[in-house]
């Protein structure tokens, strides 16, 4: 992850910015998710990404999930997938 678990959750309490990312809306089917809880644009392997914390299966944690900025296209989904407990 490109953020540590503690920035992350910050991303909670704050507007969700989705920096690059084209479609939000498809990004989000493409990851079986409803809503973004939280976002931030971050560097991945020295290339631009878009962190996104979703709801998770249980109601006491959340997913980081970091996506490129062009998701869906090319068939790319998560980059990198994290679980955290919700605070």
């Amino acid at each position: 992850m490109p953020l540590p678990d503690a920035q992350i959750l910050e991303l909670l309490g704050r507007p969700a910015d989705l920096g690059q990312l084209t479609d939000p809306q498809a990004c989000l089917n493409r990851l079986g998710a409803t809503r973004i809880l939280g976002a931030a644009p971050v560097t991945l392997n020295g290339g631009p990404a878009v962190l996104l914390v979703l709801p998770a299966a249980e109601p006491t944690s959340v997913s980081a999930v970091v996506v490129a900025p062009d998701c869906p296209a090319a068939d790319r989904g998560a980059l990198a997938r994290t679980e955290l407990a919700r605070p």
